[in-house]
């Protein structure tokens, strides 16, 4: 019986990591807001509240904009005449819906990876990578919540058409990748607390190592000695980045840590790779592009519900799937 009870209790807490870190733990969805100790583990209940009612209200502004193309377009073929200003609204409101979703998306364990060789890791070697991944991304979103910060802080830049203040929009992101941080945050407790009540310390060190080796690659290139032309760096940051994606850091965040050190190698002075990277976030969210998501995600919602997807990998593994 104390046995059974000693499984239990060890499989309880692999769930509130991942049903990937642990051997024979459930396999259910990891648990939230039970992952740090007090005094911090009402803060974090508290933060996943925050970031689901975050979530919800962006769902407004989704909205908003999906009506706003649809009316946009039908003005556009039946009147030949577009709403004047409307790429202004649905740019900065899809900022609003980006980086205020995005501490849920990391809150429910649901960033984007690739599983390709991760699954075949030993135990051990997954929660090294998880710990690792943890840390290269919390520190990625530290630096560009700061950065974001202090650019909206200092941003005087309006839309083109409606004249609309740029700043508060700036500082939305900065936020919002603050949020991201903090759920970063306690999923690096909750992995620590797993692998120290397994005596992994050695491992936490090598996770530990291997991450500020990362960060300071681009010190490391710097005092080597060794000039490289761009098309060179560019190819190895292009590795790095396989690499760690392939280990399943999440791939967004593996992205910003690729593009932050490939800045600081390229760059003179690390204090011009921090300007230019710290208006990124907001500035690649409020682009044109980004203005077709909410539609794309309407399809996708309308051919879940109506069953046409099923169909489709139905007829697709008929068709191929006898193809290796």
């Amino acid at each position: 019986m104390d046995q059974d009870n000693k499984q239990y209790e060890e499989n309880a807490e692999c769930i509130q990591i991942s049903d990937a870190l642990c051997t024979d733990a459930f396999s259910v969805q990891p648990e939230t807001g039970i992952g740090a100790l007090p005094p911090l583990n009402p803060v974090e209940k508290h933060f996943n509240t925050i970031s689901k009612w975050l979530l919800n209200l962006s769902i407004i502004p989704m909205i908003l904009t999906t009506v706003m193309i649809t009316a946009d377009i039908l003005g556009r073929l039946l009147l030949n005449h577009p709403i004047n200003g409307i790429t202004d609204l649905e740019t900065l409101l899809m900022s609003v819906v980006g980086f205020g979703s995005m501490a849920y998306v990391l809150m429910q364990r649901q960033p984007i990876q690739i599983d390709i060789f991760y699954d075949h890791f030993p135990d051990r070697l997954k929660r090294i990578l998880y710990l690792l991944g943890c840390l290269l991304s919390g520190g990625i979103t530290l630096i560009l919540s700061y950065l974001a910060i202090k650019e909206g802080i200092h941003w005087q830049r309006i839309t083109s058409i409606l004249k609309i203040e740029e700043w508060p929009f700036v500082l939305w992101s900065g936020i919002g990748l603050g949020l991201a941080f903090i759920a970063f945050f306690f999923q690096t407790i909750q992995i620590l607390r797993v692998m120290i009540k397994r005596h992994e310390f050695a491992e936490i060190v090598f996770a530990v190592g291997l991450a500020v080796l990362i960060a300071a690659l681009p010190y490391l290139y710097k005092h080597s000695g060794i000039k490289l032309s761009f098309l060179a760096i560019g190819g190895l940051g292009f590795l790095v980045l396989l690499i760690l994606v392939l280990l399943r850091i999440p791939m967004g965040y593996a992205m910003s840590l690729i593009g932050l050190l490939g800045l600081l190698v390229v760059t003179k002075r690390p204090s011009a790779a921090y300007g230019t990277i710290g208006s990124i976030p907001f500035t690649e969210t409020t682009t044109f592009l980004m203005i077709s998501l909410p539609m794309f995600m309407l399809m996708g919602d309308m051919v879940s519900l109506a069953g046409l997807s099923e169909d489709l990998f139905v007829a697709a593994k008929r068709w191929l799937g006898r193809l290796p």
